[in-house]
């Protein structure tokens, strides 16, 4: 998707987004706030392979 989360033209075509918690240039938090920014209906899982302690130290 480039540089971007989600364009716009591509929000119709998208049924489900699954994406990693932890990602190069935005984290999943924040990539999921775009998301629902641009489709509220959107389904998202974000998903990890650190644990909850893995987690806190990133």
């Amino acid at each position: 998707m480039g540089g971007g989360v989600l364009s716009r033209e591509q929000a119709d075509e998208i049924v489900l987004v699954l994406m990693d918690l932890l990602m190069p240039n935005m984290d999943g938090e924040s990539a999921m706030k775009e998301i629902y920014r641009i489709r509220q209906d959107a389904k998202v899982i974000i998903s990890s392979g650190f644990n909850k302690e893995g987690l806190e130290t990133k």
